[in-house]
């Protein structure tokens, strides 16, 4: 379990990891996320190497030679010509140039992925301290399902990495709930547009009713 928090009359207790120990964690269990920086050098590499040419090929070999070697020459005594051939080729692949920059160009977007999640983590370590949670779990959500790291369930680890953040500082988790897909969306599209507002304030009114719907019944207990 990377998260959770358990509520009951009289009792509130809350198991929180840091984004640090989470990241942590998903690199133990992931050793590939260990190596940001030498994957992201060996595909910019490949993406240098996609326009290059492929080595020439040479080749060669007999063609249609007896095995008895007396046979290869010629024999004016029997006036008869040497059967057989040994035949050379060379070839070099000129590839359509399109396709090389295609190429180079489709690597150059997976070293993307990998220079901007890293950029992303770095970001979030130098603001954690000095931005408000709300505003920096907005930013980062935004940020994250831009990047689009995973082939499927960015979203639904976008939404786990607010949560995380939220209880990092201190503060409850918010529930986005399926009915609000669209608005979710609408918000999302907006941040990627640059009106990073529209998004926090959808973010600020999920969390308000999750805390009146679900927590500020508990707090009389406390």
């Amino acid at each position: 379990m990377v998260l959770g928090i358990f509520l009951c009359p009289g009792n509130i207790s809350a198991q929180v990891l840091t984004i640090d120990s989470i990241l942590n964690a998903i690199e133990k269990n992931q050793p590939e996320l260990k190596v940001y920086d030498a994957k992201i050098n060996a595909i910019n590499t490949y993406a240098k190497g996609a326009k290059s040419l492929d080595p020439p090929q040479v080749g060669g070999g007999f063609f249609m030679t007896p095995y008895n070697p007396q046979m290869w020459k010629a024999d004016p005594s029997m006036n008869t010509n040497g059967m057989g051939s040994l035949m050379l080729s060379a070839q070099q692949m000129f590839m359509n140039p399109k396709k090389l920059n295609a190429n180079s160009e489709y690597m150059k977007s997976m070293s993307g992925v990998e220079t901007e999640m890293k950029k992303l983590i770095d970001w979030y370590n130098n603001n954690k301290q000095k931005t408000h949670p709300i505003k920096l779990a907005t930013i980062f959500h935004s940020r994250f399902e831009q990047i689009h790291p995973f082939e499927d369930g960015n979203g639904r680890t976008g939404r786990i990495l607010i949560n995380a953040i939220l209880l990092e500082h201190n503060l409850p988790p918010l529930i986005i709930r399926k009915t609000m897909r669209t608005t979710y969306f609408s918000a999302l599209e907006a941040s990627d547009k640059g009106h990073t507002h529209v998004l926090e304030r959808f973010i600020i009114d999920k969390f308000k009713k999750t805390f009146n719907n679900f927590f500020k019944i508990y707090v009389k207990y406390l």
